[in-house]
């Protein structure tokens, strides 16, 4: 627990000091463990955004679990990608004992238009028919020019060190139930937009049903149902807050079968309908 929670500040601390969002994909079990759910997957406004519109979910896995998964493996001191979203994002390899364990990935940026890429980008090809997102979900991200790169990359590359200092670390220490806690934490993170079932994380976790039901509640104090009721609503809470989606499209990402129902349980778990949730989270940002 103690080094989950020093990783965390670690984490928060680069995530306010560069302005971006940093994910951490554990490609072999071995860290994830360390990180909360919210860095073990990207769950950006713009990057959602992107992802909901003309495949661009698919789009996206196929250039990050192929060109970039491949370049990892040969530039160990990181690089930039552009993908077809018109962002830029920074990938670091992360290592253990000698061996490719996974993949750190900050951003998206908003690459300064008056110069150039790095020449060693790597880059998806343009999509035809595939819209830029809106202005103002680009304005706010963070601008990023060769000038600052240098910058970033070494606090990203020192963020890893820390990373793989405290998996070594952590190695053994109440192995079952930490490793079942971020498993479901992780299962139910990349799955919560779809219909999952309590059956789907037992073959998952390689238990029963029943069994799977009774971890759950002995670890999180909840049912299944309500742990990913909680999940969902947490992540529309974010996108309510901070992208320009409408509710509608907000209840299909998060995996609630309509906006009426997404208003319902909304209201139930938060006490207030997603549009005054939206009101008084935005108006306080513009404080």
């Amino acid at each position: 627990m103690a080094e989950r929670n020093w990783i965390t500040r670690r984490i928060h601390g680069f995530e306010a000091l560069l302005g971006v969002h940093i994910t951490l994909n554990d490609l072999t079990g071995s860290f994830g463990h360390l990180i909360e759910p919210a860095n073990l997957f990207h769950d950006h406004s713009y990057c959602l955004w992107v992802k909901s519109r003309l495949d661009g979910k698919q789009l996206c896995g196929e250039f990050d679990n192929g060109a970039i998964v491949r370049e990892l493996g040969r530039r160990i001191n990181g690089f930039v990608k552009f993908c077809h979203g018109g962002v830029a994002e920074i990938s670091l390899p992360i290592m253990r004992s000698g061996a490719f364990a996974g993949y750190l990935a900050a951003g998206p940026y908003r690459w300064m238009f008056d110069t150039a890429l790095p020449s060693d980008a790597v880059r998806t090809d343009p999509v035809q028919g595939f819209s830029p997102a809106p202005s103002e979900l680009l304005r706010n991200l963070r601008a990023l020019d060769d000038r600052i790169l240098t910058f970033h990359l070494e606090a990203l590359r020192s963020l890893v060190d820390s990373l793989q200092l405290a998996a070594d670390h952590s190695d053994g220490i109440h192995s079952t139930d930490r490793n079942r806690k971020h498993l479901i934490e992780f299962y139910l993170g990349k799955e919560f937009h779809r219909s999952v079932e309590l059956s789907d994380l037992a073959v998952f976790l390689n238990l029963s049903v029943s069994r799977t039901g009774a971890v759950i509640q002995e670890i999180f104090s909840v049912p299944f149902s309500r742990l990913l009721q909680e999940i969902r609503i947490s992540h529309a809470k974010n996108l309510l807050q901070y992208s320009l989606l409408s509710v509608s499209e907000i209840a299909g990402l998060c995996g609630f079968p309509n906006q009426n129902y997404l208003y319902r349980l909304f209201r139930k778990i938060e006490g207030v309908t997603p549009i005054d949730h939206r009101r008084k989270t935005q108006r306080e940002l513009a404080v």
